[in-house]
């Protein structure tokens, strides 16, 4: 795995360190504004499709979600890529990304998508008094849960290598979400803040979201790809040969002269001469 993840950051990333990649993508936040707020309308405007359709947390939702809004999100994680990488991303190219990575988009979404439907289906039985559906309840929510992960790097690493595909590109974001969990976290962090502030202030805080949420995903992608040691293997610490030994130091209290053998019969002749 670790070879996979070094063959993507020398095609991708090159010999860019994670500090210059950030600055990179902070610098090309600004320009690249109108991008971001095409995208973020688009996903909210599919994202209020299944809302209207099926309200509510229940499986239609979620596999309607997965149809409808995976395509923009897709398109919109191509113009975070295009940030990371150019420094800059126009509405031309964010239209282009969708008509590119739609398919791309629905594909990966339905696997979370599949595994949360069997997880609302465990807790609908288990919810019945039906302590046997624990195992399926638990085992669905792992799997739920690690595929909504694994999506906050498979679209924009995906995207950026076409032929890294299946389980290799899951097990590979995956490996980068364990990583640095912490990075992919502050994505779900600022959906998590947008929403409460769109229910807690106004819902037009909603078109303000996913641009900003996609771009921090693009961030902790490649930097965490970047953020590899010296020797290019991701998560390892640079080799540092074993210096030999430094000389000991000289005693100033010791003499350098050793003492030579005298035979006792001469030191007795002197001491009594």
């Amino acid at each position: 795995m670790s070879e996979v993840v070094s063959e993507v950051v020398s095609e991708v990333v090159g010999e860019m360190m994670p500090d210059a990649l950030l600055d990179r993508i902070l610098r090309g936040i600004w320009p690249s504004l109108p991008a971001l707020l095409v995208g973020s309308a688009a996903v909210c405007a599919a994202a209020s499709v299944p809302v209207l359709a099926a309200p509510g947390i229940n499986p239609v939702a979620v596999l309607t979600a997965a149809l409808v809004v995976a395509p923009f999100a897709a398109a919109l994680a191509a113009t975070g890529n295009a940030i990371a990488f150019d420094g800059t991303a126009t509405v031309r190219a964010w239209w282009r990304g969708l008509r590119a990575w739609w398919l791309f988009g629905i594909r990966q979404a339905l696997v979370p998508a599949i595994a949360a439907t069997l997880f609302l289906a465990a807790w609908h039985v288990w919810a019945g008094h039906r302590a046997w559906a624990l195992p399926s309840l638990a085992v669905s929510g792992a799997a739920t849960l690690l595929a909504v992960l694994g999506l906050s790097a498979v679209l924009p690493l995906g995207i950026a290598q076409p032929r890294l595909r299946g389980l290799p590109l899951w097990i590979t974001a995956l490996h980068l979400v364990a990583r640095r969990p912490v990075r992919f976290a502050a994505a779900f962090s600022v959906l998590v803040g947008g929403a409460w502030a769109a229910t807690a202030w106004t819902a037009s805080v909603l078109l303000l979201v996913p641009g900003p949420a996609m771009i921090v995903m693009a961030a902790a992608v490649w930097t965490s790809t970047a953020d590899r040691s010296d020797n290019g293997v991701p998560g390892r610490p640079p080799f540092t040969p074993l210096s030999p030994a430094p000389a000991p130091a000289p005693n100033p209290n010791k003499s350098d002269i050793q003492p030579t053998n005298v035979e006792p019969s001469g030191v007795m002749e002197r001491l009594v001469s």
